[in-house]
């Protein structure tokens, strides 16, 4: 939709929606918008599933998502050092 103001257009559009289909099917939790809730290192509801990327947040971009991902990274190789540590001790 388009409106006329005076200092010229202004557009507006719909809100993207979140490829969040794999997420579902595995029983994460979405919120309002379908966008996947994680905590502060990106783990979702569901043990040992973490998600990041514009498929939790609508201001995700490509550099937060890199970020993100080395969160995950961190995060991820704790818990298996954790289970290997706890398995063997």
């Amino acid at each position: 939709m388009e409106r006329m103001s005076p200092s010229g257009r202004c557009s507006s559009g719909e809100l993207p929606i979140p490829n969040n289909a794999l997420a579902v099917d595995l029983g994460c939790t979405t919120d309002e918008n379908g966008y996947v809730v994680v905590d502060s290192m990106k783990r979702t509801t569901v043990s040992g599933v973490w998600a990041i990327g514009n498929v939790t947040s609508m201001r995700s971009n490509m550099s937060m998502a890199i970020t993100d991902g080395v969160v995950v990274a961190v995060d991820c190789t704790t818990v298996l050092l954790d289970r290997d540590w706890n398995a063997t001790n």
